[in-house]
């Protein structure tokens, strides 16, 4: 509102004419919208956006309209208050203010900033299986971290370099070797806003799985022992996710009957290079007691609905090797001669010990291991003997399972002469 005067001036007039006006200027409100700062639009952050507004005559109301939780006003501005501010409050908020002259708006669109929500899709083609990841965040350019492999149980197996467009492919060379794929994929992406609990990066995971025959994992035991007139048993640890599995063992294309246990304890296998845990089935045929003619090999045949693999086991007597027989000593002046019978190997390849001493120490001097060459009699020479000196031998054998028995000779011994 201002006041404004006219005045007229003339010779006629024995003083001036004046005259004054109140000139009273009407609008509808002018409104401004305060916006703040980019990182006041970070999820999680609080957050104030405040509308001001002008007008002649003062304004009736001034209000926001949108997903409004909260405002405060007055007869001059209404602020938006958010306390954190959420993801879901972007979108267009407008301001209104009215007077008896007129309404008015203005708009401003509130585009909240959040780090990433990942998840990743794969699918299998032949051997080859193809992952994607696929982010929804604030802004939606994305840098993506190199992949994490795990083990279904978890562990970490190693690092896999993607694309930047968040894609992972992986080609095996079989189904076998597909199989060894198979496990916990890891995207880790960034879009530049720090998440609440601090990380930069955040993941998203795929149980990848595939179906495919039994496999006997790597860390089964080719070679199995037994003992003689013993329990006997061969077990096998298979690798499978279907639980229906058909099994079959043989010997020289004889198919056998024993009795068969299931269990399904925690192993683990090599993969790449890392130990990881498996599902697994621990197998155990049990063969009954063992006789002689049970220590051959036997081939096991897996199967379930997808195919089957074959296993062939070893199977050896766990037996010790029993001592060596009928041992005999011709010594001579500097050196000797010890013959013995050996005693059956236990199954196993053997190797002998000859421990020598003279009548006057009590440590004995051991020569060994000499290779069993499956002779009926073994003979050897000891060299470099004291002369005159009266010695005592003992001899024993050992195998991968244990040593036998020692067989000793105490009594004095005649010296002969080459001569």
């Amino acid at each position: 509102m201002k006041s404004l005067e006219c005045t007229a001036v003339s010779a006629m007039l024995e003083k001036p004419l004046t005259d004054k006006v109140i000139l009273d200027i009407q609008y509808k409100p002018s409104l401004t919208v305060d916006r703040p700062a980019r990182e006041k639009f970070i999820e999680n952050t609080s957050t104030q956006v405040c509308c001001q507004g002008n007008s002649n005559p003062p304004m009736d109301q001034i209000i926001w309209k949108g997903n409004v939780n909260y405002s405060v006003g007055n007869n001059t501005s209404s602020c938006l208050t958010y306390s954190p501010i959420h993801r879901t409050n972007t979108q267009i908020y407008t301001c209104i203010a009215s007077n008896g002259i007129g309404i008015s708006e203005s708009h401003i669109y509130l585009k909240i900033l959040y780090p990433p929500v990942v998840s990743v899709s794969y699918t299998i083609t032949g051997q080859t299986i193809n992952l994607h990841c696929h982010p929804r965040g604030e802004p939606n350019n994305y840098t993506f971290a190199k992949w994490y492999y795990r083990s279904e149980f978890d562990e970490t197996m190693c690092k896999i370099e993607g694309t930047q467009t968040g894609k992972l492919t992986i080609i095996a060379q079989s189904n076998k070797t597909l199989l060894e794929q198979v496990g916990i994929y890891v995207c880790k992406v960034s879009n530049g806003i720090i998440a609440r609990n601090g990380t930069l990066y955040q993941e998203g995971a795929v149980n990848v799985q595939f179906e495919a025959p039994p496999i006997f994992i790597s860390t089964n035991k080719r070679v199995q022992f037994g003992q003689y007139k013993c329990d006997l048993n061969i077990t096998v640890v298979l690798y499978s996710k279907l639980d229906i599995i058909l099994l079959k063992i043989s010997n020289d294309n004889r198919v056998l009957h024993p009795r068969i246990t299931k269990g399904r304890p925690h192993t683990h296998d090599i993969f790449h290079g890392f130990k990881l845990k498996v599902h697994e089935i621990t197998i155990v045929f049990h063969l009954g007691l063992a006789t002689e003619e049970e220590f051959v090999n036997y081939t096991i045949d897996a199967c379930n609905i997808k195919g089957c693999n074959s296993y062939t086991v070893y199977l050896r007597s766990g037996n010790r090797p029993e001592p060596p027989n009928n041992i005999t000593v011709v010594q001579y002046e500097n050196h000797m001669i010890v013959s013995q019978i050996p005693g059956f190997n236990g199954g196993s390849n053997q190797f002998f010990f000859i421990q020598h001493r003279n009548a006057d120490v009590e440590w004995w001097k051991t020569t060994g291991p000499v290779k069993d060459s499956f002779e009926n009699e073994f003979k050897y020479t000891i060299y470099e003997l004291v002369s005159n000196k009266q010695y005592f031998v003992c001899m024993f054998s050992r195998n991968v399972i244990g040593e036998s028995e020692k067989k000793q000779v105490f009594q004095k011994l005649e010296i002969l002469s080459m001569n």
